[in-house]
C-alpha cells in the first residue's frame, strides 16, 4: 500500500515535470502568467486521479516550477516583480482548494457506492427470504447473501430452550457458537 500512495506521488512529480516542459514549448506564445493554467490543470489532474496530498504536492512543485522556470530572473526564486506573488499565491490557492473539493467529491463518491452495495445486499436478502418457508431454506439464504456481500463463510443456527440446535459442526465451530449464543 505504501509503494502505491508514493508512485501516486510520484506521478504527481511527473505530471508537474510534463506541464514544465509543455509550458517551455509554449512560453514564447503566451504570458508567464497564462502558464499557470497549465499548472492548475495539473492540479484538477492530480487531484481527481491520484488524491489529495499528491495534488497538493502538485500546488506547491507547481508553484516553484513556475518560478524557476518561467518568472524572471529564472533559474532562480528570486522575484523582482511583486506582482508574480499575486500569481503564485493564486495558483497555491486555488489548487489546494481544487484538491480539497475534490478529493471530498471523491470520498463522497466512494461512500455513496458502499450505501448502494449494502442497499443491493439487503434488497437480495429480503427478496430470498420472502421466498424461503423453513428455517433450513433460510439459513440457505442467508449464508449465500453474507458469501456474496462479504466474500465470507459463514453459518447460522438457532437457538431454542437456552441452547444452540444440534447439528452437525467441527469441535472449534461448535465452541465459537455456543459462546456467541451464551454472549448474547
Amino acid at each position: 500500500m505504501k509503494n502505491i500512495a508514493w508512485g501516486k506521488y510520484g506521478l504527481s512529480l511527473l505530471l508537474v515535470a510534463l506541464a514544465s516542459v509543455l509550458g517551455e514549448v509554449v512560453h514564447r506564445m503566451l504570458e508567464p502568467t497564462n502558464l499557470v493554467m497549465v499548472y492548475l490543470l495539473v492540479v484538477v489532474i492530480a487531484a481527481v486521479f491520484l488524491g489529495r496530498g499528491p495534488a497538493v504536492l502538485a500546488s506547491f512543485t507547481g508553484v516553484l516550477a513556475f518560478d524557476v522556470l518561467f518568472v524572471p530572473p529564472k533559474f532562480s526564486i528570486t522575484v523582482f516583480d511583486t506582482q508574480y506573488l499575486i500569481t503564485f499565491g493564486g495558483l497555491l490557492a486555488v489548487g489546494l482548494i481544487i484538491s480539497e473539493l475534490t478529493s471530498r467529491m471523491r470520498e463522497r463518491t466512494m461512500h455513496a457506492l458502499e450505501r448502494e452495495r449494502k442497499a443491493v445486499a439487503l434488497y437480495r436478502l429480503s427478496q430470498g427470504l420472502s421466498a424461503g418457508f423453513d428455517f433450513s431454506t433460510i439459513r440457505n439464504i442467508v449464508t449465500a447473501e453474507i458469501l456474496t456481500a462479504l466474500q465470507s463463510e459463514s453459518a447460522l443456527y438457532l437457538g431454542r430452550h437456552g441452547q444452540l440446535e444440534k447439528v452437525e459442526m467441527a469441535p472449534h465451530e461448535k465452541q465459537a457458537a455456543e459462546w456467541a449464543f451464551q454472549a448474547g
